[in-house]
């Protein structure tokens, strides 16, 4: 199991740690794995800096390598000030995440970057497909969805022994707060890359839709299409002979509606899709 301790600007017990002071920007090394920089984050990091200084250091680790700060360390060399920092022996990349509980967090794209760039191919197949999806205008979450198939990842939650398992199990332990799913602890697995290749074709032929893109339109496909006996070749023709009863709806049980209504106007043969067994199976 992980013993994954939370750490942040707040619990670093940085007051027993002595405070440097440093113009040698190079010293310092990104981790493989740590999110990439955004301009954004910097930019507000700079303007904050630059009208009231560094008020709080960067950490490292005894090999110089960036715990959390690496927007501040950005920030200080644009302003061409001297970076403060701290040295926390022993500390990794597993810390680095810990360290933004309280602050930025990761998104899950800097996580599928953390372990592919770490050399997981299951990351990088999930990297390339996520690209894929981003071609069409689809997000990163509703990528997930369809590399799930819309079910959810299994959820793992930090114990009061330190330990990290997954929820579900009969522990006596007290559960203390949730850590995160497959994805964001490196648990992902992506065998099957032509399913979820197969689901996004089937999701963007609706792409003449300006609501296609929507994650809950992507579920109620994936939904209905566990249906054996639904046809979305039917469901495409339906929606393009009346387009104006094929309409943006608030949920993923509202587009379901929509779509039986579709689906079986003024069809001789009707298919119920939303009280069907197989759509949630």
């Amino acid at each position: 199991m992980f013993n994954l301790q939370p750490r942040s600007e707040e619990n670093t017990n940085t007051k027993q740690q002595t405070v440097q002071t440093t113009n040698d920007y190079a010293r310092f090394k990104y981790l493989d794995g740590n999110r990439e920089l955004k301009e954004s984050n910097t930019k507000s990091i700079f303007n904050q800096i630059a009208q009231h200084g560094q008020r709080i250091p960067i950490v490292v680790n005894e090999r110089n390598e960036i715990i959390d700060g690496q927007h501040r360390l950005e920030a200080c060399k644009r302003l061409s000030i001297p970076v403060k920092f701290i040295v926390d022996v022993g500390a990794t990349i597993d810390h680095v995440i810990s360290a933004n509980i309280v602050g930025q967090k990761w998104s899950l794209m800097d996580y599928v970057n953390r372990y592919r760039i770490q050399g997981n191919e299951n990351y990088e197949r999930l990297y390339e497909f996520i690209i894929e999806c981003k071609k069409h205008d689809i997000s990163t979450s509703a990528a997930m969805h369809i590399v799930s198939n819309g079910k959810s990842y299994k959820g793992y939650y930090m114990y009061e022994d330190g330990k990290i398992r997954q929820h579900g199990g009969s522990f006596k332990m007290k559960k203390l707060y949730y850590v995160g799913d497959d994805v964001k602890l490196g648990f992902f697995r992506m065998n099957k890359t032509q399913e979820p290749m197969t689901r996004l074709e089937s999701i963007v032929q609706f792409k003449h839709f300006a609501f296609y893109k929507k994650t809950f339109f992507i579920n109620a496909i994936l939904q209905v299409m566990r249906i054996d006996d639904f046809d979305l070749k039917r469901l495409k023709q339906a929606a393009d002979t009346y387009p104006n009863r094929f309409v943006n709806e608030p949920n993923v049980d509202d587009f379901v509606k929509m779509f039986e209504s579709v689906y079986n106007y003024r069809a001789k043969v009707k298919l119920p899709l939303v009280n069907h067994p197989q759509r949630r199976k």
